[in-house]
């Protein structure tokens, strides 16, 4: 019997890579952190944020193509990543209510005790961690693990067949720029400031090297796809829209056909306010591949929330139930859809 591990989604939200830490270990995800998840994408909170949030979404969507996620996907090391929900017919303690997201995490984890005595919450929230210990719940905070799994990570962004040489040269430039900033104190606006506090660089660093690097790549290969889309990624994450849209229609134009691509150019377009433009791109991404889940998910928010078009927005919101009725977005579909009917009823 493999330790189980239960992770709250403040480690995810600290670290995507939280999921690789632990061997030869059964990770569950909470069914409510996923819909945390989604609630990240219309809620205002700080860039890293944003950005870990659609990290997480990547992995778990690369997972679920894979196999069910309900019953558990291999990730390697002898781990398996599972989606948990609470079982109704177990019993959990009286204290809990698990309508709040907490208390759902709590008592998910004290079911799981009560199967496999090596069941651990891991969480970064000290209230989360006081409660579990108070319901007797064994509880660990993440930060202690953080540290095993940087190796694991770079090996599993090098081993994508599409974006070796892409990665490497980031690294490469990310290494040669921190040098210089360092040796120099310049930010990279240009300001010049001979004594830069290294805690300031390192809050400079995550954002501005990185478009740094992407941009010198496209300076000597402009056609450079996976820069490209990492370049309008970044932008995306930082929420200006208008610049990413430009970067992957860049990239749309020598990959006509990547969907996901076309669809976070949709989603940039929806965030804009320009829902016409957002249903074209989705719905051209469905007719390229129908099967695209992500698409069908994404175009049903924007009839919902774009247009009033509840009928289309239920009708997309259960194409994205027909291909994946076990992802990582179909508790929000669920839900979505429950929102619209009951909308519709009280008319």
């Amino acid at each position: 019997m493999r330790p189980v591990f239960v992770l709250d989604t403040n480690v995810l939200l600290n670290d995507p890579r939280a999921l690789y830490v632990f061997s030869g270990a059964e990770i569950i995800i909470p069914q409510t952190v996923l819909i945390e998840l989604d609630k990240l994408k219309t809620s205002r909170t700080d860039d890293q944020t944003r950005f870990h949030g659609r990290e997480i979404s990547r992995i778990l969507f690369e997972l679920s193509e894979k196999g069910k996620l309900s019953e558990g996907v291999e990730i390697g090391d002898d781990s398996v990543v599972r989606v948990g929900t609470i079982d109704s017919s177990k019993p959990i303690p009286e204290a809990l209510k698990t309508k709040i997201s907490d208390d759902y995490i709590l008592a998910l984890t004290y079911q799981l005790t009560q199967a496999n005595p090596d069941v651990t919450l891991v969480t970064n929230d000290l209230n989360m961690l006081l409660k579990a210990q108070s319901l007797g719940v064994p509880v660990k905070h993440f930060d202690t693990e953080i540290s095993k799994n940087k190796i694991k990570f770079i090996m599993r962004k090098i081993k994508a067949p599409r974006g070796v040489i892409v990665w490497i040269s980031i690294f490469l430039v990310i290494v040669v720029v921190s040098f210089g900033f360092y040796l120099t104190g310049l930010f990279y606006s240009g300001t010049k400031n001979s004594n830069v506090p290294p805690e300031i660089l390192a809050q400079l660093e995550p954002y501005q090297i990185k478009e740094y690097a992407y941009q010198q790549i496209l300076k000597s290969k402009p056609n450079d796809v996976q820069a490209l889309i990492g370049l309008g990624n970044l932008y995306f994450d930082v929420e200006n829209y208008q610049a990413a849209i430009d970067k992957y229609r860049q990239a749309l134009k020598i990959e006509p056909k990547n969907g996901d691509v076309r669809t976070d150019m949709g989603v940039a377009y929806f965030k804009l306010g320009m829902a016409d433009m957002a249903i074209t791109e989705l719905r051209r991404v469905i007719i390229d591949n129908p099967n695209h889940a992500l698409a069908h998910f994404n175009l049903g928010v924007v009839y919902w929330h774009g247009k009033g078009d509840s009928q289309n927005a239920i009708r997309e919101f259960n194409a994205y139930l027909t291909i994946l009725p076990d992802g990582p977005l179909a508790e929000a579909a669920r839900h979505n859809i429950g929102q619209i009917e009951r909308a519709a009823g009280e008319i």
